[in-house]
């Protein structure tokens, strides 16, 4: 059966400011690899719960430009791929 990922996220690494977006790049290879072929959709939460963690996709400009790559890409939005980007 497919399988969807109906949430997931991760926080900024105080320590290296490229991390999140090294683990947007790789979850976003290991699917669109066919490494999952049963993950037909995934969900990122984007939220920061108070005094806990920041979840927002941007919440660095790595982290931002990172996700905005992985949206236009054919593989996680075929409809953009189907309409030549519109």
């Amino acid at each position: 059966k497919p399988i969807l990922i109906g949430e997931t996220a991760t926080n900024e690494d105080p320590d290296d400011p490229q991390r999140k977006a090294q683990w947007l790049r790789a979850m976003a290879d290991v699917l669109a690899g066919g490494k999952l072929p049963m993950i037909k959709g995934i969900v990122y939460f984007n939220q920061a719960a108070p005094d806990f963690c920041d979840r927002y996709w941007n919440s660095t400009e790595a982290s931002a430009a990172v996700f905005a790559e992985i949206a236009v890409d054919p593989f996680f939005n075929p409809q953009s791929a189907e309409t030549g980007g519109s």
